[in-house]
């Protein structure tokens, strides 16, 4: 029985993930997801922290700056 009631809460928990990053994708604001959710705030900012980082480009992610490769010609006068 104890169990079932583990595998309940961690089902609960999951589900509370999924509808606190559906909230931040609809510009909630994270107090108030935390609120509506039931999970702790910092537990929240985690989570959007990381939804963040799996939207971004790598290169953002990398704080890479990414440059058009520019030609260059060399033109002899004699």
């Amino acid at each position: 029985m104890q169990g079932i009631e583990i595998g309940k809460a961690e089902g609960e928990h999951n589900k509370a993930v999924i509808i606190a990053k559906e909230m931040f994708s609809l510009d909630f604001k994270i107090p108030v997801i935390a609120k509506i959710t039931g999970l702790q705030e910092t537990f929240v900012r985690s989570i959007v922290n990381k939804y963040l980082i799996m939207q971004a480009p790598l290169a953002q992610i990398l704080n890479i700056h990414i440059l058009p490769k520019k030609s260059i010609y060399c033109h002899n006068h004699i």
